[in-house]
């Protein structure tokens, strides 16, 4: 018998439904797999994945760890919507336990395991476009090229742990407030200023093609604490 004799979407579970999914609950991983599509699909592509022995779930910008307590439930109300085929061939419900959703979670880390090779930032389908993924900026508008500064739709092929809260804004207005600290701190020297900012914008991507590192050095209350603060920020 198979698993699921039909695939639910998304807003009918959500909504509740009078026919219900009919599941074999001795086959996990098929189980497993309607999990997967009901809550944890956009495009066709998951938006769960296991990796490097943990659960991340796509937020629609950035892919953050699940709690596993909050996985866990989400699985128990999952089977509790479902029905099994009993000897008599009817009908009746699933009453999840603490033995079928280990088997379900189990499961469900084999059905989105990836391999723990990748290193996020990292596309996971054929790349939609010719930039390196450490050259992608997650922003709360979309992903930001930082060769071209255009933005790309959002979509859970691009794997990161990283985000900005905040929108892109290529005609926003100059930082005054930041200025005028910097230029407190080197009236007159632009060059001083223009390298810490350079290495401010190194500092927004992991990439290390440019082979570099800073150092900072010089007296006390020169500003080093409060320019490391703005970068943390």
């Amino acid at each position: 018998m198979h698993a699921a004799s039909r695939r639910p979407d998304h807003q009918s579970w959500r909504h509740g439904e009078a026919d219900p999914l009919v599941i074999n609950p001795k086959a996990p991983y098929d189980i497993a797999r309607s999990f997967q599509i009901a809550l944890f699909m956009k495009g066709g592509r998951s938006t769960l994945h296991r990796h490097r022995g943990g659960f991340y779930h796509w937020n629609g910008t950035v892919f953050l760890e699940t709690d596993a307590e909050e996985l866990k439930a989400k699985v128990y109300a999952f089977l509790d919507r479902c029905v099994a085929i009993d000897a008599k061939g009817e009908q009746r419900p699933v009453k999840p336990n603490m033995r079928m959703v280990g088997a379900v979670l189990d499961a469900l880390a084999a059905v989105v395991q990836l391999d723990g090779k990748i290193t996020p930032p990292a596309w996971l389908d054929p790349v939609p476009t010719s930039c390196l993924a450490e050259e992608i900026i997650s922003c709360a508008n979309g992903l930001l090229d930082l060769r071209t500064r255009k933005l790309l739709p959002h979509t859970p092929s691009f794997f990161t742990h990283n985000a900005l809260d905040y929108a892109f804004n290529p005609s926003a207005a100059e930082p005054k407030q930041w200025l005028k600290f910097l230029h407190q701190l080197w009236p007159d020297d632009q060059a001083a200023i223009d390298t810490l900012q350079e290495i401010f914008g190194y500092c927004l991507t992991p990439t290390r093609r440019n082979r570099r590192c800073s150092w900072s050095s010089g007296p006390s209350a020169a500003g080093r604490a409060r320019s490391r603060a703005c970068s943390l920020a």
